[in-house]
Formats: C-alpha cells, sequence, structure tokens
C-alpha cells in the first residue's frame, strides 16, 4: 500500500478546488434564497395590490352611488321649488283660496322633502333653500293680505293698502325668482349639468 504524500501545492489546489465548490455553493444557496424572498415579496405586493383595488372599486361603487341618489335629490328639490313657482305665478295673476292653497301645500311638500334630503345637500345649498323657501313664506303672506284686503268687508283698506301689498307682493316675487335663478347655477355647477 503506498501512501500519497500531499506537497504544498497539491494542499494549495485541493483547498482552492473545494474554495472553488464552497463558493458556488453558496452563491447557488444565495440565490436560491434571494428568489424565494423575491417572490414572497411579490406575492405580498400582489395581495397589496388587490386589496388596494379592491378597497377603490368600493369606494368607487360607494361614491357613484352617493353621487347618484345626490343627482336625484338635487332634481327632486328643484322640481318641488318649480311647483311652488309654478302655484306663485298663479297667484301673481289671480288671488284665490284654492290657489293660496295650492301655493301651501306645494311649499309644505317643499319644505318636507327638502328636510329629509339634508343628508345629502350640501350646507351651501341647504341655507339657500331655505332662503328660498323663506321667500316664498313671505310672498304667500303677501298674497294671502291682498286676498284678505280685497275680499274683506273691513273698510279700513283703501286702494293704496291694496297698492303697497301689491308692491310688497311684487319685491317678494323678484327676490324668489333671483334666488331660484342662483340656485339653478349652483345645482348646475354641483351637479357638473353644462350650460
Amino acid at each position: 500500500m503506498e501512501f500519497y504524500h500531499w506537497g504544498f501545492t497539491e494542499i494549495i489546489t485541493a483547498i482552492g478546488g473545494l474554495g472553488i465548490v464552497i463558493t458556488g455553493l453558496s452563491t447557488w444557496i444565495g440565490k436560491i434564497i434571494a428568489n424565494h424572498i423575491v417572490e414572497n415579496e411579490k406575492a405580498k405586493n400582489a395581495w397589496e395590490l388587490e386589496r388596494m383595488k379592491s378597497q377603490l372599486e368600493i369606494e368607487k361603487e360607494e361614491l357613484f352611488r352617493f353621487k347618484e341618489n345626490q343627482f336625484t335629490l338635487y332634481m327632486e328639490v328643484w322640481n318641488k321649488l318649480q311647483d311652488v313657482q309654478i302655484f306663485g305665478e298663479q297667484l301673481w295673476n289671480s288671488v284665490t283660496l284654492n290657489g293660496l292653497l295650492s301655493f301651501s301645500d306645494a311649499l309644505k311638500s317643499a319644505k318636507i322633502f327638502v328636510n329629509r334630503g339634508k343628508i345629502l345637500l350640501s350646507d351651501d345649498d341647504y341655507y339657500r333653500i331655505n332662503e328660498i323657501l323663506t321667500s316664498f313664506e313671505n310672498y304667500y303672506v303677501g298674497k294671502g293680505q291682498l286676498y284678505e284686503f280685497r275680499n274683506s268687508r273691513n273698510l279700513d283698506f283703501d286702494g293704496s293698502d291694496i297698492r303697497n301689498q301689491i308692491d310688497n307682493n311684487s319685491r317678494r316675487r323678484q327676490e324668489y325668482e333671483r334666488l331660484l335663478n342662483k340656485i339653478k347655477t349652483d345645482f348646475r355647477v354641483r351637479l357638473r349639468i353644462p350650460n
């Protein structure tokens, strides 16, 4: 049996070869670990991205539902205000008890509807709508007084009282028409309706 004696060169060569194998093995293991880490991060990021997309879709649906309900409410409020204005115009042409009752009913209906829909109205719009409703109420009171002047047996009223009341009613009518035009513009902007 023969023993091989290792010389310095052979030992260095063996160690170098072993170093190359260890380096190669550690590089390979490092790549596997690095790929594993990258894949874990990709999976985590993909999951987070899907979660964010899902949350965004939910928020988009909620916003769409809110905007759709808000649009419907604003259109209905506008229709209620138009009903009141139509009855107001009828009262302007002729003050009758039926006309006063129709105006009063339309005004009450508009107030109830606005208060029920307050949650979807902006604070500014709610304030402006109530300003219009107050103007309509003042007009109603004025028309009621005119009706009373004309149908009263009380002779304390004269032509100047009636003329003053007509002038007051005219100013109130102009006021609510101005406010309606203003809120029409505001509604168009809020609802993004082109002119």
